[in-house]
């Protein structure tokens, strides 16, 4: 559908619902860990943006990919896509967006190891988003917190965001959440030495996983 929805875009030379298709296809195989075809169309709708001309619209797109380049591991590419956002927006003020490319700044330096810069890139995310409403957005900061809590064997604030992110994953029914946030209650409770625990996260955990493994499976027959 979205394929053809790029054909009638481009007969009517309607740039800007190009960007959204192309972008919307980048999504999909992110989705499916193809990060190599979501590059390409990431890439796309960023061309088409340069043609618009609008910088917010190219600062959008550059976050998504930023975040793209910190999932394949390429942090360098990440860091100077997240920069490029990251300016716009603060000169824009565009909060929700700001509190996004934070968010993902702090994972590129979790990813490098550097849990403390990590953290004040969280933090200044988490800050943002006491302003704006956007739960869904809201989990994988709270997560990555978590996370980087975690690494530096803080375990009593690790478990403090790791359920905030999972009752907020359970209210809004995100089930990548609660997934997430599962695995990462069940490292916090084995280094707790609470087994029962973490073993009631880690049964959520595999139930959750292979829920989401059979619909991806169940979309890729259709």
């Amino acid at each position: 559908k979205y394929s053809e929805a790029i054909d009638i875009a481009e007969k009517l030379d309607f740039k800007s619902l190009l960007s959204i298709i192309n972008e919307n296809i980048a999504n999909l195989y992110l989705n499916q860990k193809d990060y190599h075809q979501a590059m390409v169309f990431f890439k796309r709708a960023k061309e088409i943006n340069q043609q618009i001309g609008n910088p917010l619209f190219i600062a959008e797109t550059m976050s998504n990919i930023a975040s793209a380049y910190a999932d394949m591991n390429e942090l360098e590419y990440a860091m100077f896509n997240i920069n490029s956002s990251i300016a716009v927006f603060e000169q824009e003020k565009i909060l929700e967006w700001l509190a996004y490319c934070y968010e993902i700044k702090g994972k590129i330096y979790l990813k490098k190891g550097k849990n403390t810069w990590a953290l004040y890139w969280y933090k200044q995310s988490e800050l943002l988003h006491e302003e704006i409403d956007d739960d869904r957005g809201k989990i994988p900061l709270l997560n990555g917190m978590s996370e980087a809590y975690l690494n530096i064997n803080n375990d009593s604030l690790a478990e403090v965001y790791s359920l905030e992110s999972f009752e907020l994953s359970k209210k809004i029914g995100l089930r990548s959440g609660i997934k997430n946030c599962a695995y990462q209650l069940f490292k916090i409770n084995k280094n707790k030495k609470n087994f029962k625990a973490s073993l009631w996260y880690h049964e959520i955990y595999q139930v959750t996983s292979e829920s989401l493994t059979k619909k991806g499976n169940e979309i890729a027959l259709d």
